[in-house]
This record gives C-alpha cells, sequence and structure tokens, in this order.
C-alpha cells in the first residue's frame, strides 16, 4: 500500500496498533505481530510485544499465516490485519465458544456476504498444510481454508452477540 499501516490512529490520535493489541490482550495470552524481514523494521511496537519474522521467502497473506502458526503457544491462533479496528472482547468469546465447540481447522465470520479470513481462528495443525500453499503460490488464506474443514460463523449470530459489524472494517476502509 506504500505506507506502514501500523502507523494508523484512531480520532484521538491513540495508534491503532496499540489499540489493537490491547483488545487481544483481554482473551489471548500469546499476542504477537508478524513481520517481514527489512520492511518497516522502525516502526515502534507496543511494549513487550513479541515479534516473529516471515520464515518463508515467498511473500504474501499466507506467509504471514504460516509464521504465526509456526510460532504459536496454542492450538490456534487468531488472525487479523495490524490495521483492524480493535477486536470487541463479545466477538472474541464468540469466535472461541466456536472453536471449542466445532473443532474445526478453522473458525472465520462472514460479514457483508463475504468470509473474512483476517478475523478468524486458525488451527496449528494446518501448519504443513499451509507450508505447502505457500510453496505452490497459493496465497489466498480464503482459498486455502476451503480445503479444510471450516466453520463459518454467520453475520446474524455475531450481531446477536452484540458486536457492531463496524468493527469488521479496517482503519484505511470501510465496510
Amino acid at each position: 500500500m506504500g505506507y506502514d499501516k501500523a502507523l494508523l490512529c484512531d480520532s484521538d490520535g491513540r495508534r491503532n496498533l496499540d489499540l489493537l493489541v490491547e483488545s487481544l490482550h483481554a482473551r489471548y495470552s500469546d499476542v504477537f505481530i508478524v513481520r517481514r524481514f527489512g520492511l518497516y523494521e522502525q516502526t515502534p511496537l507496543p511494549p513487550g510485544i513479541r515479534v516473529v519474522y516471515d520464515d518463508m521467502e515467498e511473500s504474501g497473506p499466507m506467509t504471514g499465516v504460516v509464521s504465526a502458526l509456526a510460532h504459536s503457544e496454542s492450538k490456534y491462533v487468531f488472525i487479523c490485519a495490524c490495521d483492524a479496528q480493535p477486536i470487541l472482547a463479545a466477538y472474541l468469546d464468540l469466535l472461541i465458544e466456536r472453536t471449542a465447540e466445532n473443532h474445526a481447522d478453522a473458525v472465520m465470520p462472514r460479514v457483508g456476504g463475504y468470509i473474512q479470513p483476517f478475523w478468524s481462528h486458525y488451527g496449528v495443525h494446518l501448519l504443513p498444510h499451509a507450508r505447502q500453499a505457500v510453496k505452490a503460490k497459493r496465497q489466498s488464506p480464503f482459498r486455502f481454508t476451503q480445503n479444510h474443514g471450516t466453520h463459518i460463523i454467520e453475520e446474524v449470530a455475531i450481531v446477536a452477540a452484540g458486536v457492531p459489524i463496524t468493527m469488521f472494517s479496517n482503519r484505511n476502509a470501510s465496510i
């Protein structure tokens, strides 16, 4: 996109990345950032945040997914973009609940008729398949999860949980 999306701020001037990390710490003990070597290295990160670097030469969204899966300390990884809105605890609770209930390979929301692969849980057991996808130059997380057992959380369930759909818009775009 030509600029570091981690530097985006909310209307009060608070850095989005700090707000996002804070919201994730409400439900997850292991919150970390995946980066590519040499890209935006000078961007200051929230204090104490763990940084994981892409461990594959290929570049693209699935490469970041592979890195997150490879370095997770949990059975599932929540993946979002650094320009995502802060994630509401009600949504994380719904995602955690659906993951526990369904034992799916991935759990993803459908918002505005579209699957949202960057607001989702991915099982770490998908790591070998994710590596194969990257090596085969298949970088779409959505297409990747179509080949595995993915549980979809429909928009009506998200709204019923008290989560506004506007949460799913990134700071640099809107739904």
